[in-house]
């Protein structure tokens, strides 16, 4: 693992090329809450969702 650059619980793809099994790490996507913000718009913005009552510790 250290020659493919890999620890435990890496994620990685799994290809067949001419016959060969490659291993392909794949990268975690990095979101920036300014980038998600942008994205809404009137039109795929959800209505407000009435959930009751608190039941716990729950603030809101």
């Amino acid at each position: 693992m250290k020659a493919a650059a890999l620890n435990v619980d890496d994620t990685v793809d799994i290809e067949v090329q001419e016959g060969r099994i490659v291993l392909i790490p794949t990268k975690e996507k990095t979101y920036s809450l300014d980038a998600l913000l942008s994205g809404i718009t009137e039109e795929n913005m959800h209505n407000k969702a009435d959930f009751g009552k608190p039941t716990g510790k729950e603030m809101l």
